[in-house]
């Protein structure tokens, strides 16, 4: 009889500890699910950012082509800008490798 106790003991601290298993699991599963929400939103956010920084770079360089952009003082400040551009983009395409793959 006593054996049985023992048995019976044992599959219940199992049990208990399967229980407590499964609500690390949901608690793990849910902080994750929140974590996966803001990296996605950060996602958009990132996205819209290179599009728009992608129109600008063509508005520069349409204006650039079309002659807006003749003196040299005003070509310095374009090339500052492109630069400026250009290490966004970067720092986007940085930020969706590192991070795009978790999602």
């Amino acid at each position: 009889m006593n054996q049985l106790a023992d048995k019976l003991n044992a599959i219940e601290a199992k049990i208990r500890k399967l229980i407590a298993d499964n609500q690390q699991l949901q608690e793990d599963n849910k902080r994750l699910a929140e974590e996966n929400k803001s990296i996605q939103t950060k996602l958009a956010v990132y996205k819209t950012d290179i599009a728009d920084l992608g129109n600008q770079l063509q508005q520069a360089k349409a204006g650039l082509q079309n002659g807006q952009e003749n003196t040299v003082q005003g070509s310095e400040e374009l090339k500052v800008r492109l630069d400026q551009y250009i290490v966004e983009i970067e720092k986007c395409i940085d930020w969706l490798q590192n991070n795009g793959n978790n999602g």
